[in-house]
């Protein structure tokens, strides 16, 4: 009796600890609920098409630099970190307007290429990956060389955007965005 009690309470406090974390474990998150924003926001390292219709002089590929901001022609950097397409191209067709170069331009903005995530831990190749639309935690794991024999494939830690942002438990089913950084932990047993 005394036996099945010590092994009940064990896998009573297994089960805790691997299910809470105490009070300073991150947030756990369902997996359709991690979208935290659906709208994708740039950020340094991302390439974009800027597009002002009938304006083929002042279109084309512009990089956003390490601070945030894109240089167009005649007005200037723009303030395109943090910002989502629609607030970008906004701002691309007011400063045109208040400057007085266009009265009404129609800006479409695409982004060419994405910045990389990040992912760190209990994977064959750690590191910066190129982003392709429609990835998940798992489908970033396979880029990254697959999980390591150690690898808790069911739990990870994802900073949306970056390492200084806050820190959320997730599935393998949950989207990645570019500059997301995911933490692949060791499983207990």
């Amino acid at each position: 009796m005394i036996r099945f009690r010590l092994v009940g309470a064990m896998l009573l406090s297994f089960g805790l600890l691997a299910g809470c974390g105490g009070p300073d474990a991150p947030p756990l998150l369902a997996d359709e609920t991690v979208n935290l924003d659906t709208a994708y926001k740039l950020g340094p390292s991302d390439r974009l098409i800027v597009n002002i219709y009938r304006h083929e002089d002042l279109s084309g590929e512009v990089p956003i630099d390490g601070e945030g901001y894109v240089s167009l022609q005649l007005v200037g950097e723009i303030k395109a970190g943090n910002k989502t397409i629609r607030e970008l191209e906004d701002d691309i067709a007011t400063a045109y307007v208040e400057q007085g170069y266009l009265k009404s331009p129609t800006v479409a903005v695409q982004v060419l290429n994405f910045r990389p995530f990040f992912i760190e831990g209990e994977v064959n190749q750690p590191g910066s990956h190129p982003y392709t639309n429609g990835l998940t935690v798992q489908t970033a794991a396979s880029l990254a060389g697959g999980f390591t024999y150690r690898a808790n494939q069911s739990s990870f830690t994802l900073q949306r955007g970056g390492t200084k942002t806050e820190e959320y438990t997730v599935g393998p089913t949950t989207r990645v965005l570019p500059g997301d950084y995911i933490t692949v932990h060791q499983r207990w047993f």
